[in-house]
């Protein structure tokens, strides 16, 4: 079954691993590259020891401070699929310079591993010292969401490994990443299909801005 927190859909661990998989990633349609594979491979050796819900789908992504949809500028020619998966159909292809009404987006998350090292950051105080924790899906303004013991939290904490390696931050530097999350950002124009948000092939709009 599905457990939904938000908008993020979960695969229960109690169901069996194949199950999981078949009825998330397949659903969504979800075949991606390589190193995808490779992380679901390390989460799925884990699970039975951390007892995680793992979140897959967030719908309706727009992972940054002030990233609103509407009309975004084209930098680079892309082709547009008929679903979120890069082995899906092509229906169509944006011209670098045009606009694209992009109406909603989508993200897959392959949760990274963090342990604690020091005093967590407002909100994230439950996390103990030496706790593995688990870091979920960014969600703008700096936070993201981690998990740890049934619980999904949000707080400010460091996405990659090299983020705490010259200037310590306090505020996201009380981890280390054992293994960053991977996250595949898909966006969806209107009555055309979905574009994968690689490298700069979009500009979204910035309310902050």
């Amino acid at each position: 079954m599905l457990r939904t927190y938000g908008r993020t859909h979960v695969c229960m661990l109690r169901m069996p691993l194949w199950a999981c998989y078949t009825g998330v990633i397949r659903r969504e349609m979800y075949s991606q590259s390589r190193l995808l594979l490779v992380a679901l491979t390390f989460v799925s050796a884990n699970l039975n020891a951390v007892e995680l819900d793992i979140p897959f789908v967030v719908e309706g992504a727009c992972p940054f401070e002030g990233c609103t949809f509407g009309e975004w500028d084209v930098f680079r020619d892309a082709n547009v699929l008929q679903h979120p998966n890069i082995n899906s159909k092509v229906t169509g292809k944006l011209s670098a310079g045009k606009k694209a009404n992009i109406v909603t987006g989508i993200s897959y998350v392959i949760p990274g591993e963090a342990i604690v090292t020091g005093k967590p950051y407002s909100h994230a105080d439950i996390m103990a010292p030496n706790k593995k924790i688990y870091i979920s899906n960014y969600l703008g303004e700096g936070y993201s969401q981690v998990f740890l013991d049934g619980k999904f939290v949000t707080t400010k904490i460091a996405l990659k490994k090299n983020r705490c390696l010259d200037k310590l931050n306090w505020r996201y530097c009380w981890v280390r990443v054992i293994r960053e999350p991977v996250v595949k950002w898909w966006v969806n124009v209107k009555d055309r299909g979905w574009v994968l948000m690689d490298g700069k092939t979009l500009e979204a709009i910035d309310a902050l801005s």
